[in-house]
This record gives structure tokens, C-alpha cells and sequence, in this order.
């Protein structure tokens, strides 16, 4: 089975090697990369915006120290819309939403692992097979080759990313692994970069949602921008662009 998978167009491959995290987060909220000056200016907004309000400490300061990351980042999200209540549908206010909404994610998420400190999740086997990608997942590929990169460079001495590097291995050639399309996915690996540079196992999620906290708004948006739009369906036939070839920054 050939399985595709393109942003706005682009293989992801292509995305994941040669662009940043704020071109591909661009992309998907327009719908094209940025040129050099749009991605200059959107870098200025993303860290003029990175600030919180300061009442928002005393939300943080109220959670219980065992509270998890997650459940605390995704609060403190909701809690944000109390902070801008002249929020317009105008497209210049919906934009300046989604530019805060970006840069203060990641601060958010720093104080929600703040709070959290030492609190345990026990240790779980998870990254096998996916509900989607019925056979090996294509972003999997790509962050498998980061991953073995960056254990290569780190020389990390660490039992339980020896003990996943031997369970890929055996994944891969295991007949009952095979058999039930179990392959390794992109969690699997990301989870292995994340524990090699010192991200705890409870953050993993906060990670994974910053990570997607683009394509979220985006979707958002197209339904927003849609005169027709009343109530979204599981099952949507994409309409978007064909295969389009990325551009470097200043060929744009």
C-alpha cells in the first residue's frame, strides 16, 4: 500500500529536512510558506507574544503539585480566551489569536511542568503499530533517522533506550509484529529523542501538543473561512493542492 502524507501539498519529508518548525506552522495555517520578510515578521510576533499575563499565576499556583502537565497545559489554554475578551471574528483579530495562541503555548507549557515537579508516570511499552498507517508509518521512517543521529552524537548511556533500540529490531523482523502491522511509529521514536535529551516522560504529551498545535488552528480556521461551513464531518475529500515542490526562503 503507498501511503501519502503532504502538508498543504508538500511531502513531509521534504518539510521535515529542509524547514523550520515556523515556515511548516505558516504553511499550514495560510496555506503557503512564508516569504523572507512574512517569516521574519512572524518570528517577532512569536516572541513579542511569548509573555503571559501575570494573574495567570495565580491559576498555576492553585493546581495540585501531582497535577499532570497535560491536564494543566490544557486549562491554562481555555483560560487564556478570559484574558482577550475583545476578541472579534475579524480576520485581523483571528490572526493576532492564533499568533498569541503559538508563542504562549510554549511558555504555558514550561509553567505547567513547573508546577508538576516530582511527580511520577510509571514506566509503559508504547509506539507499535497505528490506526492509520496500516503498514510502516511515514513519519516514523523520518524520525527513526533523527533519532538514531542523535543517539550517535550523544553517546547516551541510558538501559531503557538500549532496551527500545532492541525491541525495534526485533519489531521489525518479529512475524507476529508483521503479521498484525505492529511497526514501530512516530511516538515510538519521538519518545526515545525526547527521554535522550532529558524531557520527562510526563511532558511527552505537552511536547506532541505544541508539536500540533498548528495543523489544530488550521483546521480551525479553513472552518472558520468557509461561508458553507455548519458542522464538521468525520469524513471530508480533501480539495487542497496536488504535489507542490518546496521552495527554499529566499527563492520565494
Amino acid at each position: 500500500m503507498l501511503l501519502i502524507l503532504r502538508y498543504r501539498g508538500i511531502p513531509v519529508a521534504e518539510l521535515a529536512e529542509k524547514a523550520t518548525f515556523k515556515e511548516t506552522a505558516y504553511l499550514l495555517i495560510n496555506g503557503r510558506l512564508p516569504k523572507r520578510d512574512e517569516l521574519t515578521r512572524f518570528s517577532v510576533l512569536l516572541n513579542d507574544h511569548s509573555l503571559v499575563h501575570e494573574d495567570m499565576r495565580a491559576f498555576y499556583e492553585n493546581f495540585p503539585r501531582s497535577s499532570h502537565p497535560m491536564g494543566i497545559l490544557s486549562s491554562m489554554v481555555n483560560a487564556l480566551r478570559s484574558f482577550y475578551p475583545e476578541l472579534l471574528n475579524l480576520e485581523e483579530e483571528i490572526n493576532m489569536t492564533v499568533t498569541r495562541l503559538l508563542s504562549k503555548i510554549r511558555t504555558l507549557a514550561a509553567m505547567s511542568y513547573k508546577i508538576s515537579r516530582g511527580h511520577k508516570d510509571s514506566f509503559r511499552l508504547m509506539g507499535f503499530g497505528h490506526r492509520v498507517y496500516k503498514t510502516y508509518d511515514p513519519r516514523a521512517k523520518i524520525m527513526k533517522k533523527m533519532c538514531d543521529s542523535l543517539l550517535n552524537k550523544l553517546k547516551i548511556s541510558d538501559p531503557l533506550l538500549d532496551i527500545a533500540k532492541e525491541l525495534e529490531a526485533v519489531a521489525l523482523k518479529d512475524d507476529y509484529f508483521i503479521g498484525h502491522n505492529l511497526y514501530p511509529n512516530v511516538d515510538f521514536y519521538s519518545g526515545i529523542v525526547l527521554r535522550a535529551i532529558g524531557i520527562p516522560t510526563n511532558m511527552f504529551t505537552v511536547m506532541f501538543a505544541i508539536g500540533r498545535l498548528p495543523g489544530w488552528i488550521a483546521q480551525w480556521k479553513e472552518s472558520m473561512d468557509d461561508l458553507n461551513w455548519k458542522l464538521g464531518r468525520p469524513r471530508q475529500i480533501y480539495t487542497g493542492p496536488t504535489l507542490t515542490k518546496f521552495v527554499p526562503v529566499d527563492e520565494r
